[in-house]
């Protein structure tokens, strides 16, 4: 039986919103882990909701993709979230993201957990 998954998440920020209704967040998260794992969902109590986003060109149009099965994280791997690729999307803020200010923000993994 492998070791199982162990994500632990770092570099966490988010930009200011300027009076957006809508902010993002980046993190980078680390399987330390034998067995993959995947960041099945999120939410932040500064949002009504927080989706997991992917930033792709097509036809040379960027395009945003909801990513409703999350992402997976392989063992001994890690899932950088960036702008530009893959990220949390927040809608529906409850006020402005503004440069240090800090807020909860609770995600869900599926071998892992909060």
């Amino acid at each position: 039986m492998s070791e199982p998954a162990r994500v632990e998440v770092v570099d966490v920020y988010s930009h200011p919103s300027a009076g957006a209704p809508v902010g993002v967040v980046y993190l980078k998260a680390i399987n330390q882990g034998g067995s993959a794992d995947r960041l099945v969902s999120v939410t932040a109590d500064i949002a009504t909701s927080a989706e997991l986003h992917e930033t792709i060109e097509n036809d040379g149009r960027m395009k945003m993709i909801h990513h409703t099965a999350g992402f997976a994280i392989a063992p001994g791997s890690e899932l950088t979230l960036t702008a530009g690729g893959k990220h949390i999307m927040l809608t529906g803020l409850a006020g402005k993201l503004e440069a240090g200010s800090t807020f909860n923000l609770e995600l869900l993994f599926e071998q892992t957990g909060t």
